[in-house]
């Protein structure tokens, strides 16, 4: 952590009623947001952020509704605390901070895959989207252009081609062509949805059992399934010895026995799969050049453009690993 950012985050939680901080720890894995894990002298654990810019106040008044409607269901949310003025965020030379209680529970890692772990994940995000369902609340705050495949096939056909990097070029008329074909499966459902339900947002208990989601900054009105196709995505990019079929059926059977009214055809799941991968493919073909969005590894990469260029390689490998194995 930088000295500026260690002071920011002080100013921050001194708006707070809260206890001396003993300890301070960076928490990585995040896209966009700075994430630390502080630790109080009494030993309990908290969640600080730094929000982007992208985000504003009304994303804090979004998160406070959805999460209520949640914990009224059962559900254990990321739900930020009242500042000492009664506010669920804190400003610090204009840029919102907010902290919230350390929900007990672990990241994923591979010592968590058991036998029925996408069944569970599947029956996870179909049990959410069923407690949402009752939600009716329209979300105050948009991040511009997200899952508007319309925002980004024109933000990369903007960019003079020979600005993409040599490996990149030859892919993007094709990612735009199937991004295009496979959205159409993308509009049925509509509801309040988690707009970013990856694995990496997703909390397991001690014995491995999946059981909340986090990050409540993307909450939208959408298609359930944007969060079934960015879900998907996330399980068959694991470096798992398990099929791509296997995990895709396991996952979809879990839904089903977690949402039973929705009726999901697999069919438009599998479409909706395609559809995610390739969004996240064309947002880091675009922000290979404009280095704006996206927060990089220094330690692995030269530069944010050499970290999207990888990562919409990635992408693009598993669209046609999907295309080929399901």
């Amino acid at each position: 952590m930088t000295l500026p950012m260690h002071k920011k985050l002080y100013q921050a939680w001194n708006q707070y009623d809260l206890e001396e901080i003993s300890n301070i720890n960076g928490i990585s894995g995040g896209l966009i947001n700075e994430t630390f894990r502080v630790a109080c002298t009494r030993n309990e654990l908290y969640i600080v952020q730094k929000l982007q810019n992208i985000f504003s106040r009304d994303l804090m008044a979004d998160i406070d509704v959805i999460a209520e409607h949640l914990e009224k269901d059962g559900w254990e949310c990321p739900r930020p605390l009242k500042t000492k003025h009664g506010k669920n965020f804190a400003l610090v030379h204009s840029e919102i901070w907010r902290v919230y209680k350390y929900i007990l529970g672990n990241d994923f890692s591979y010592d968590s895959i058991r036998e029925k772990t996408y069944s569970d994940i599947g029956n996870l995000l179909g049990s959410f989207h069923r407690s949402l369902a009752s939600l009716n609340y329209a979300p105050l705050h948009r991040i511009e252009g997200f899952h508007d495949k319309d925002f980004y096939i024109s933000k990369a056909l903007n960019i003079e081609k020979n600005l993409y990097s040599t490996k990149l070029q030859p892919i993007l008329d094709e990612v735009i062509k199937n991004l295009e074909k496979y959205s159409t499966d993308i509009i049925d459902s509509q509801q309040v949805i988690h707009g970013d339900p990856r694995i990496e947002n997703i909390l397991f208990s001690l014995e491995g059992m999946p059981f909340t989601f986090i990050d409540y900054d993307t909450f939208m009105f959408g298609s359930i399934y944007i969060d079934v196709g960015d879900c998907l995505r996330s399980l068959l990019s694991l470096k798992d010895t398990s099929a791509s079929c296997h995990r895709f059926q396991e996952f979809f059977s879990g839904y089903c026995l977690g949402n039973p009214e929705e009726k999901m055809n697999d069919a438009q799941a599998l479409s909706a799969l395609k559809y995610v991968t390739l969004e996240l493919t064309l947002r880091f073909l675009i922000d290979s050049v404009e280095q704006s969005y996206f927060s990089w590894d220094p330690e692995l990469y030269e530069t944010s453009s050499d970290h999207n260029e990888n990562r919409a390689i990635q992408h693009w490998n598993l669209f046609k690993k999907i295309s080929q194995e399901l």
